[in-house]
C-alpha cells in the first residue's frame, strides 16, 4: 500500500532488524530515490553497508544524485576508489562533477582514470570550466540531431537515446560541425506527418547560453523564458544543455550562500549540528564585526564635547532610535537590490537609475513619516523635562537626522551591492550587519553634527 508520508525512523529500524537482505530491498524499492537518499544519510556505517550489498551501482548512484555533493561524499568516502568510480560511472555528468570535485586533487584523478572512456572523456571535459559558469552544470546527455535528416529518422533516434540522455523534451538541430542551428520540440515532432525533414519544422528563435556565462544569468534565462531544457554553447558549437530542475538546485544553493552571508556566517549547519562547529561558523564573522563596531565608537568618541554639557545627555536617549530607524532602511534597500540583481533587473545604466531614484524616494517618504511619528512621541518624552534646551530644537533636530539618516540608507543600501556587482563581486557579500555598520556611522556622524549645529551652539 502507498505510503502518504514518508516515516524515516520505521525505515531505520527496519534495517536494523533485517536479516534477510532480499526482503529487505523488497521494501526499499517502493521507496522514491529522494526518501532512500535522506535514508541513507541517516544510517550508521555498519547498515549503510547493508545496503551497499543489496543496491546497484547505478541505484546508488541515482540515490546519491538526491544529496548534495558534500552530503554524498560522506556516504562514499570511505569506500574503495575502484568502487567509487563504478558508482560514479553511472551517474549524469553534471552529478559525477560535483561529487568528483569534492575530493583532493590525487583522488580526483584516480576515479576519474577509472570511468569508462566516454564517461572520462565528458568528465574530464567538463571538469574545466570555473566553478559558477553555465559550463560547470551543463549535462552533455542530450539528443542532437543531423540538419537534414528526415524525422522518421529522428523519432527513431529519441526512441533509442531516451533512456541514456537528461530530456527528450528538447531535440537540438546541428550543422556536420556542430553549431546549433535550432531547437525541436518533441510535441511538434509528433504532430508533424512524414516525409518531413527537421530544418522545415525545427525553430530558429531559441535562447541560449555560453559556457563563460554566469549561473546567475543561466536561471535567469530559464525563469524569464519558461525553458526546461537551455543549450550552451562555446563559439556556436553546442557542448551540453541545462535543465530547469538543475537550474532550479542551483538556485536554491545561491539563495541559500546569499542567506549566509547577508546573516554574517560561514555556512549553513543543520539544527543538530555539533555545537562547536556552530561556533566555528559565527565567531570569525562576530569577531569581525566586534572590530566594525569599535570604529563607531570611535566615531562616537569625536562628539564627546556634547556630553561636557549636563543638558544633552538627553540626546544618548534618541540614539538607539536613529540608528536602528536607519539600519532598519538600509538593510531593506540592500534585501531588495540584491533580489533586483539576481533577477537581472539592474544590468543597464537606466535600470540603475531607476532604481535608485525609487529608493531614494521611499526613503524621503518613509523618512518624512517615521520623521512626524518621532516628533510626537519625543515631544511626550520631553514636555515635562526641565531642561535649558529649546525643545523644538531637540525635536527638530531629532526628526531631520531620522529623515536624513533614512534617505542616506537607502542610497547606500541601494549603491553599494550595485557598486559590487559592477566590480564582478558577489553584492550578497554587502552583508546586513557590514552595511549596518556603515549606516550606523552615518547616522551617528549626521545625528550629532545637527545636535552641534541647533543645541551645543546655543549653550555655550
Amino acid at each position: 500500500m502507498m505510503e502518504r508520508e514518508f516515516n524515516i525512523e520505521k525505515y531505520i529500524n527496519l534495517i536494523k532488524e533485517a536479516t534477510d537482505l532480499k526482503a529487505l530491498k523488497d521494501q526499499l524499492v517502493k521507496l522514491h530515490y529522494y526518501e532512500l537518499a535522506q535514508l541513507f544519510y541517516s544510517l550508521s556505517d555498519y547498515d549503510l553497508m547493508k545496503l551497499y550489498s543489496i543496491f546497484s551501482n547505478e541505484e546508488i548512484g541515482e540515490i546519491l544524485a538526491y544529496l548534495d555533493s558534500d552530503e554524498a561524499l560522506e556516504l562514499i568516502e570511505d569506500l574503495n576508489v575502484g568502487k567509487i568510480a563504478k558508482i560514479i560511472n553511472t551517474m549524469e555528468p553534471d552529478d559525477a562533477i560535483d561529487i568528483i570535485q569534492e575530493f583532493d586533487k590525487e583522488t580526483q584523478e584516480q576515479i576519474i582514470d577509472l570511468l569508462d572512456t566516454d564517461q572520462k572523456e565528458t568528465v574530464s571535459e567538463l571538469i574545466t570550466y570555473e566553478e559558477d559558469t553555465a559550463g560547470s552544470i551543463m549535462n552533455s546527455n542530450y539528443i542532437a540531431i543531423q540538419s537534414g535528416s528526415d524525422i522518421r529518422k529522428i523519432m527513431k533516434e529519441i526512441v533509442s537515446r531516451a533512456p541514456e540522455v537528461e530530456s527528450i523534451t528538447t531535440s537540438f538541430v546541428v550543422d556536420e560541425n556542430g553549431a546549433l542551428l535550432g531547437i525541436l520540440d518533441l510535441k511538434k515532432l509528433i504532430r508533424t506527418k512524414a516525409p518531413a525533414l527537421v530544418d522545415e519544422i525545427m525553430d530558429t528563435n531559441f535562447k541560449f547560453v555560453e559556457t563563460s556565462d554566469s549561473l546567475e544569468y543561466a536561471t535567469n534565462i530559464i525563469n524569464k523564458y519558461d525553458i526546461y531544457t537551455l543549450p550552451v554553447l562555446e563559439n556556436k558549437i553546442l557542448k551540453g544543455i541545462i535543465t530547469m530542475d538543475d537550474a532550479f538546485q542551483e538556485y536554491v544553493e545561491e539563495s541559500e550562500d546569499d542567506y549566509v552571508k547577508f546573516a554574517a556566517v560561514s555556512e549553513v549547519l543543520e539544527a543538530d549540528a555539533p555545537l562547536i562547529d556552530i561556533v566555528k561558523t559565527r565567531l570569525p564573522w562576530l569577531v569581525l564585526l566586534l572590530f566594525t563596531n569599535i570604529i563607531i565608537a570611535l566615531v562616537i568618541s569625536r562628539f564627546d564635547y556634547l556630553f561636557s554639557l549636563d543638558a544633552l545627555s538627553i540626546l544618548v536617549l534618541f540614539q538607539p532610535l536613529i540608528i536602528g530607524l536607519a539600519g532598519n532602511c538600509g538593510t531593506q534597500s540592500l534585501g531588495v537590490t540584491i533580489s533586483e540583481i539576481s533577477k537581472s533587473e539592474l544590468d543597464t545604466k537606466k535600470q540603475v537609475i531607476i532604481h535608485t531614484l525609487k529608493e531614494i524616494g521611499l526613503g524621503l517618504a518613509i523618512g518624512l513619516v517615521i520623521a512626524i511619528i518621532s516628533s510626537l512621541l519625543a515631544y511626550f518624552v520631553l514636555k515635562g523635562s526641565e531642561t535649558p534646551l529649546d525643545i523644538t530644537n531637540v525635536i527638530f533636530t531629532i526628526a531631520v537626522s531620522i529623515s536624513v539618516s533614512i534617505v542616506s540608507a537607502n542610497f547606500f543600501g541601494t549603491i553599494i551591492p550595485i557598486f559590487l556587482y559592477k566590480l564582478n563581486v558577489d553584492p550578497a557579500a554587502a552583508s546586513g550587519p557590514l552595511i549596518t555598520t556603515i549606516i550606523d556611522v552615518i547616522a551617528i556622524v549626521i545625528y550629532y553634527v545637527l545636535a552641534t549645529i541647533l543645541l551645543y551652539n546655543k549653550l555655550i
